[in-house]
């Protein structure tokens, strides 16, 4: 069946947006500019929309776009690009890694108000929220935490990490009772126990004990909840790791045939990586627990850092 997905970008290098492509039994095909957007950072489809961080002519914030690649509005609220979005019925989250804050956002009806800005620290370096039920985790790399807060933005508890771990983006186990967090300054994967907010054990994602050599990126959950992949952007490969509850095995670690893997996204059997330095989407085959490191396919996409698919 064919999908249809999107490609945020940085505003460099010829880049001039959004980029739409379509997508069938692990074959890429049809990239076209879909929307003019500043520094796409990253983006989310929600609601037969696409969010969007971006850049504007008075600031920096988000916008709504429809399926046309129209924008429908805009909500300008910070100083410098936030780097990631994600939605929960009619709320749009946003973390700033420069300003160290979570910003909560109401849309209506095509509408965007900002409800509340918290800093939780100067340069904390938030770079990621995630949903727990009622409770919002805020991933701070600066920090070596995880805080989290209730639906009133109020601090309701923290998790520490060892200094230097960088923790960057997280994915929760299907019981949510589990979250994994990739470090970008480590390169390890730790496995935190949200039950009791301890992190229970790490280890090296590029094998051979390599550790502190920085990059790590993006963390995704395959379908069945039985493993992870992380891109490391300054090694150019993707690392496989098959997680259960606090038990983590690294399984395989392969080239992503390009340079600086910023985002993946699993579809269908596929992994979806996008090399930002070298201007690619690429398909990878995952089955049966293992990645083909053969390339499907392939097109070009200038400064590819975000890949979201419609639902």
């Amino acid at each position: 069946m064919k999908k249809i997905g999107y490609v945020g970008t940085y505003y460099e290098n010829g880049s001039e947006g959004i980029y739409r492509f379509e997508f069938e039994n692990g074959i890429l095909s049809n990239p076209t500019l879909f929307s003019k957007v500043k520094n796409a950072k990253y983006i989310k489809y929600h609601q037969d929309m696409l969010i969007s961080l971006g850049d504007f002519n008075q600031g920096s914030g988000v916008c709504l776009i429809d399926r046309s690649g129209d924008i429908i509005d805009r909500l300008i609220y910070e100083q410098k690009t936030s780097c990631y979005v994600d939605a929960k019925k009619d709320r749009i989250y946003t973390t700033n890694y420069h300003i160290g804050s979570l910003s909560e956002i109401c849309t209506k009806k095509g509408s965007l108000k900002l409800i509340e800005t918290i800093v939780i620290e100067d340069k904390g370096g938030c770079h990621q929220v995630l949903f727990v039920d009622d409770i919002f985790i805020v991933i701070c790399l600066h920090k070596d935490e995880v805080r989290m807060f209730d639906e009133e933005l109020e601090m309701i508890g923290s998790i520490h990490f060892e200094q230097g771990f960088g923790p960057r983006h997280g994915v929760l186990s299907h019981d949510k009772r589990w979250l994994y967090v990739i470090g970008e300054l480590s390169n390890q994967l730790a496995a935190v126990d949200l039950r009791h907010s301890s992190v229970v054990k790490m280890i090296p994602v590029l094998g051979d004990d390599q550790i502190n050599l920085k990059g790590s990126a993006a963390i995704r959950m395959s379908d069945d909840g039985k493993y992870v992949v992380v891109s490391t952007r300054d090694k150019n490969v993707l690392s496989l790791i098959a997680v259960d509850q606090e038990n983590m095995e690294l399984k395989q670690v392969v080239s992503t045939q390009g340079d600086h893997p910023r985002d993946i996204l699993i579809v269908d059997g596929y992994i979806l990586v996008a090399n930002r330095k070298s201007n690619q989407l690429l398909s990878f085959k995952f089955e049966n627990g293992w990645i083909d490191p053969n390339p499907v396919s392939m097109i070009k996409i200038i400064e590819g850092v975000s890949i979201a698919m419609e639902e």
